[in-house]
């Protein structure tokens, strides 16, 4: 697997490969953690992505757990006093294989309570740190790019759940369904649990939801997004795809919570969002306000 050109890898600079940290190594160069190379999350070069392929939702706990291991361990962390930017996107796995399995598991409300467990212990365990919770991916996308004959073969075994059959039924199921994961992942993030430390945080970046399948049934089979951001099997993303997720993250991550952008650009780095000399910092829910009606709680900033 290769990490380093994921969208949250850190190989070359942004100018090889547009990730997220290699966005933030402009503003930071000293920034530490991020997979390099080629190599499974046990490889060395992983450093501190800790993702594993396959995960599922109950995954979430143990990876965070592993996560914490690793960052303690660290002699080039001041695990204290370092601020820690932390990327989570879990739930795509389960509806592609748990609804096959384990229905009642892979509930709406299990999947949120799966985060809510690994979020909490991220919350005790780690000072200073911002977590980006992503929606979880509309998987309908599979069928919504112009299909292989490759990508039908291994859709059966990759999303076998949605797969299996195929037929309208399946689309309206998983269509609602998606819908009502994200509606529980926003439910658990507004209740405003992680909002009650000056050095903790969680924000939903909703840019994935432009991948999210009309409700009208007529326009469900409309493509989505160009081939070109997919790899062969039509449903996880090329170089190409992670650098445009890297491009959308990073301008959800500067814009207010409640104004952030659900909306795709038509080429990478078409649009840009930079921090401003007024707001030089990454959005939370406690500093999204104007600043004439900010309160005086600390800002949490981008280090």
């Amino acid at each position: 697997m290769t990490k380093c050109v994921h969208f949250t890898g850190g190989e070359a600079t942004w100018r090889n490969y547009l990730t997220l940290p290699n966005i933030l190594k402009e503003f930071n160069p000293g920034l530490k953690g991020y997979s390099v190379g080629k190599g499974e999350f046990l490889a060395p070069n992983s450093h501190m992505n800790v993702a594993f392929p396959v995960s599922a939702d109950y995954d979430a706990y143990r990876q965070a757990q592993f996560l914490v291991k690793k960052m303690k361990k660290d002699p080039d962390v001041d695990f204290k006093n370092d601020w820690k930017l932390i990327t989570m996107f879990f739930g795509a796995n389960d509806l592609c294989s748990g609804q096959c399995y384990d229905k009642d598991g892979t509930t709406p409300l299990q999947h949120s309570k799966k985060l809510q467990k690994a979020l909490d212990y991220l919350q005790a365990n780690l000072p200073r740190t911002f977590v980006n919770l992503i929606p979880v991916l509309d998987v309908s996308v599979s069928v919504r790019v112009k299909r292989s004959f490759m990508c039908h073969m291994l859709h059966r075994f990759f999303c076998a759940c949605f797969h299996q059959r195929g037929d309208v039924n399946e689309m309206d199921q998983i269509t609602q369904l998606v819908r009502d994961y994200q509606t529980a992942e926003q439910i658990l993030i507004n209740s405003g649990r992680y909002n009650k430390k000056e050095d903790f945080t969680v924000v939903i970046q909703p840019f994935i939801k432009l991948f999210n399948a009309p409700i009208d049934k007529k326009r469900q089979s409309e493509e989505v997004i160009d081939i070109s951001y997919v790899t062969y099997d039509c449903f996880h993303f090329s170089q190409k795809g992670h650098a445009l997720a890297a491009n959308l993250l990073w301008n959800n991550m500067m814009q207010p919570v409640g104004a952030k952008s659900e909306t795709s650009v038509d080429s990478i780095l078409k649009h840009f969002v930079c921090p401003t000399a007024e707001r030089p910092y990454i959005f939370t829910a406690n500093n999204s306000a104007p600043p004439d009606h900010r309160d005086g709680r600390d800002r949490m900033r981008s280090t």
